[in-house]
């Protein structure tokens, strides 16, 4: 006795859409998608089109990563992590060398203490226009500008000029707290003393007008 065998007849896909929406359902009743590779049948994570992020968009419900541990996006809050996340995506002082973007708009890098850690190129030069490096040093190839001022840290390595913070996400900061020195106050104070000392007539106003252009300072 012969047996008949269903026919699968699977439409013509040239200018179908990719993105499951172009279906097929077979005789026994399986229902399948085109995906722009192949006909698969559509499931529930584990088999079919749904083990597959589609060409033309579609969302994930989980985190992906890369390597293993090598980048990862997180699903749950929208941050990322490149190579080690310094020190869960906060200030990086495990010595962990990486990216970590966090929800929040904050960008960490952990790098060795020294190490550039950020760089800025134009179209014609060689060298970097702006070197931002691990242990706070910076240099810039043009003129750096202030609406307000600059200060200077007099006593840096005193750690007596320091307090700590902590920020809602339990981040601790060392905030400085000693003398400075206000390069815009020395400026207008050298403006001063320059015009005052084209006025001093003797000594004393001399002497005077060096005082009070000084007193700021």
């Amino acid at each position: 006795m012969s047996q008949s065998m269903a026919v699968y007849d699977f439409p013509d896909t040239t200018g179908q859409p990719t993105d499951g929406s172009f279906e097929y359902t077979s005789p026994d009743g399986t229902l399948y998608e085109w995906n722009g590779y192949a006909w698969v049948v559509p499931g529930d994570g584990t088999s079919g089109s749904a083990q597959f992020v589609k060409v033309v968009g579609d969302n994930m419900t989980g985190d992906l990563t890369l390597g293993t541990d090598k980048i990862t996006l997180d699903a749950a809050d929208g941050s990322a992590t490149f190579g080690q996340a310094p020190l869960d995506n906060t200030d990086g002082k495990t010595g962990d060398y990486g990216a970590a973007f966090s929800n929040n708009g904050r960008l960490t890098l952990g790098r060795a203490k020294g190490a550039t850690a950020f760089q800025i190129y134009n179209q014609t030069d060689p060298a970097a226009a702006v070197v931002l490096n691990s242990n706070g040093s910076a240099t810039f190839a043009g003129t750096v500008t202030s609406a307000n001022s600059f200060a200077i840290q007099l006593e840096a390595d005193n750690s007596a000029n320091y307090t700590t913070t902590t920020d809602s996400e339990g981040v601790e900061t060392q905030v400085y707290n000693g003398p400075t020195l206000d390069v815009k106050e020395v400026g207008l104070a050298l403006v001063a003393l320059k015009a005052a000392a084209a006025n001093a007539t003797d000594f004393t106003s001399l002497k005077s007008a060096i005082a009070t252009s000084l007193a700021n300072i």
